[in-house]
């Protein structure tokens, strides 16, 4: 069994050690960044309303979504925290996309809109 002692540490040890000397490790105290955002194609982004609406609710407030936006939205899915994933159309342009988001955050009953991207860790 004495054996085993210098190996267990040597697991816990060595990957502190590495992150100390500058070695590969992903730092834990800076926040992860957005990945470039694609212009093409379609651009997903997370929608909240204040009042917590279902999925249901959401579908059926598309067509007022869609015109305010300017663009034809589609539902992709639920999240937790009751915020939706829905979808602008591949043709649009990212100044379109923008616009869109932008015309969104103006309704009242909306909590936010953000666009939904990957993360990745500096």
């Amino acid at each position: 069994m004495p054996t085993l002692r210098p190996v267990f540490l040597g697991v816990l040890v060595f990957p502190l050690l590495g992150g100390c000397l500058g070695g590969d490790f992903p730092s834990m105290a800076s926040p992860p960044e957005p990945a470039a955002v694609n212009p093409q194609g379609p651009q997903q982004f997370m929608l909240k309303f204040k009042d917590g609406r279902d999925e249901q609710a959401v579908r059926a407030s598309l067509p007022q979504l869609s015109q305010l936006a300017g663009l034809e939205l589609a539902y992709v899915r639920p999240m937790s925290g009751q915020a939706h994933v829905l979808r602008f159309p591949a043709a649009a342009t990212l100044v379109q996309v923008e616009q869109g988001l932008r015309a969104l955050q103006t309704m009242p009953e909306v909590d936010y809109v953000e666009l939904d991207h990957r993360m990745k860790r500096p």
